[in-house]
């Protein structure tokens, strides 16, 4: 695999500083993250908009922007949902040295700083929270294993590096090559800003190259600590070792070359020798964006990005509608307005206008009188005449507007444009929203077509996974002679209770295979315990030694009753939970944890606690017991102690 070692790395980085030089796909990542940033977040949602030219006026754009509602964080969120349960599902993982020397305590250093990856969080965690959200946002970012102690490879009783995640953005990721889809080299800018000498903000960058074995640093200072800087920390000009290669934590002084000495900026540079092998970079996405023929990333929900524009769209559409049709629109006969006040302060109405011209105050210049709020009655004389009553029906009538097209964009918007973006992801509508009566064989088709999406962001999760433990292991000058290999299964495991329990049901109904009715029964106990990892661990090992696995309640009495098997697996299936609970107690006073010891070990401490409940059924007394209390529908004990 080529490599890219330190002395060309820090020609690359001037360049890059000097000319201002990008990858050749970075306006294509910028604009991919501020697209998907904007579907998943709302943010900026108003961009998203279009004006209607001509028949919508700026005034009448500007009052859509106000009124919309995005429903796209929604769609998006259920498009991510089987992302983060990728990370819930149980890995096969694998940590090996070659060598046995000290294995034991690498391994317990290995897990015991990556379980502090991100803050309190292990890497596993932290991935499983944060890369379904980078790659749905920004599938060009970066997660580099930084750390911020002054590590000395070359001397063992130096400090040890306490890795952390750098998350860096596709903004800040400026210039970076891969070649057969390893990563090269990385320059990230990073820009922070301090205050010059009138208290004001000045924008500063710090330019950083990751490479194999080093990372080079570039910080910029203002033009006014320059030469304090210098003398402080004994800088020397760069300029001498580009071409030999700068030594590791020390201070060198560069300045860029311009036409103007106002526009030169002043960093300074230092070499960090991490040690690791390759680049400690890894790129967050894994669908590959055919517009740049694979050089950059799309997000896993890419083919929804029709849809979360149909959806702003019809959406925007759909607020501006309810906001100003959407009420009944009243229509009355009423009696044409007198004009303000009574008596000889009467100022009359003649058609909304006082008798000088201006707008009347008691009909605001309609000339009508009108309902002023819910608390005021319209008064109607009695006539004299019953026959002359006029029906109210005929006075004051309530029209309201079609609601055909409301219930279509409603129906369209939050509804079938959501369960279209699912299916255009996950070639599925088992996430959908309408719950949709299927066959079981239907639903199985469906939850293979989520896996079948799911595995290239499983086979990612799980490169990066491995990449950093490699790089924590390098770190920690415990990774010589190291393998580590992590791989999800083909199932998910999505599958809710009650479908696995139908799936159990028909699998004893159908007399299926005593290890198919195991498997459902052990994905069973995994959903009712995934949150207790030590349960499961127990049942695990209980089930390992059950002397019928496998065979129903019937079965295992027909097998007793005949003598079928031998006095051994008749007294262990007997006593099978007493003797667990005697082995935990009795271990637990050698502070020994019985179901994290060896399969060899376990079986030996199973095997003389049968042999001891054993003799104990050879006790004349026991036996007597046991057939004054033997009970009809039990196996019966007074043969098995024969």
């Amino acid at each position: 695999m080529q490599k890219i070692d330190n002395i060309v790395g820090l020609s690359l980085l001037i360049g890059t500083i000097q000319h201002k030089i990008y990858h050749p796909d970075y306006l294509r990542t910028l604009n991919i993250a501020k697209d998907y940033k904007t579907y998943v977040t709302g943010d900026g949602i108003e961009a998203k908009l279009k004006q209607f030219n001509p028949r919508e006026s700026d005034e009448l754009f500007k009052q859509r922007v106000r009124l919309t509602q995005a429903i796209t964080p929604d769609i998006a969120n259920s498009i991510m949902n089987p992302m983060h349960k990728v990370g819930r599902t149980p890995a096969s993982i694998s940590i090996d040295w070659t060598k046995e020397e000290g294995k034991d305590l690498k391994l317990n250093e290995l897990l015991q700083v990556s379980g502090k990856f991100y803050g309190n969080e292990s890497v596993n965690d932290y991935l499983s929270s944060r890369l379904p959200e980078l790659d749905s946002t920004d599938p060009n970012s970066f997660i580099v294993v930084e750390f911020s102690e002054r590590v000395d490879p070359l001397n063992p009783e130096s400090e040890k590096a306490n890795p952390y995640p750098f998350e860096v953005s596709s903004m800040e990721a400026i210039n970076y090559k891969f070649l057969n889809n390893n990563l090269l080299y990385l320059v990230v800018d990073s820009p922070f800003t301090e205050l010059d000498d009138k208290g004001k903000p000045v924008c500063l960058h710090k330019y950083t190259i990751y490479l194999p074995k080093y990372s080079i640093v570039f910080n910029e200072i203002q033009k006014k600590d320059v030469e304090k800087v210098i003398l402080q920390e004994l800088l020397l000009p760069i300029d001498g070792f580009i071409e030999s290669g700068i030594e590791s934590n020390r201070k060198f002084i560069y300045s860029t070359t311009e036409k103007s000495k106002k526009d030169v900026r002043y960093f300074v540079v230092e070499q960090f020798e991490h040690g690791i092998d390759f680049v400690p970079a890894f790129r967050v996405g894994h669908r590959h964006d055919l517009i740049t023929d694979g050089r950059t990333c799309v997000p896993l929900m890419h083919p929804a990005q029709p849809y979360f524009e149909k959806s702003i769209k019809t959406m925007s559409e759909f607020d501006l509608t309810n906001a100003l049709h959407t009420f009944p629109q009243k229509i009355q006969y009423t009696d044409p307005c007198v004009g303000e006040g009574t008596g000889e302060h009467l100022v009359g109405c003649f058609n909304g206008l006082t008798p000088t011209g201006g707008k009347c105050k008691a009909c605001n210049g309609t000339g009508f009188k009108y309902h002023k709020s819910s608390q005021d009655m319209l008064q109607i004389r009695m006539p004299k005449d019953p026959k002359e009553m006029v029906s109210l029906e005929n006075v004051i009538a309530y029209k309201y507007p079609p609601i055909e097209l409301l219930k279509f964009q409603k129906d369209y918007g939050l509804y079938e444009l959501r369960s279209a973006a699912q299916t255009a992801v996950y070639n599925s509508e088992v996430f959908s929203k309408d719950e949709v009566q299927q066959t079981a064989t239907g639903k199985i088709i469906d939850l293979d077509a989520v896996y079948d999406t799911l595995q290239p962001y499983a086979k990612r999760y799980s490169a990066i996974w491995s990449g950093i433990m490699l790089s924590i292991a390098s770190l920690r000058d415990i990774g010589e002679n190291i393998t580590i290999s992590h791989k999800f299964p083909n199932d998910f495991k999505m599958k809710p209770i009650s479908q696995l329990l139908d799936d159990l049901v028909k699998a004893n109904q159908n007399n299926a295979p005593s290890h198919i009715k195991t498997a459902i029964t052990n994905d069973i106990t995994k959903k009712i315990y995934i949150d207790q990892p030590r349960e499961i661990l127990k049942i695990d090992t209980k089930n390992k030694y059950f002397p019928f696995s496998g065979k129903s309640e019937s079965e295992i009495q027909f097998i007793i009753t005949n003598d079928l098997t031998d006095r051994f697996n008749k007294t262990l299936f007997v006593f099978f939970e007493k003797i667990f609970k005697d082995i935990e107690y009795e271990q637990s006073l050698k502070n020994i944890d019985f179901y994290n010891i060896t399969e060899t070990l376990q079986r030996t401490i199973i095997d003389a606690k049968v042999r001891e409940y054993m003799k104990i059924m050879d006790d004349e007394d026991f036996k007597n017991t046991a057939i004054q209390f033997n009970a009809p529908e039990t196996p019966d004990l007074a043969n098995i102690t024969e």
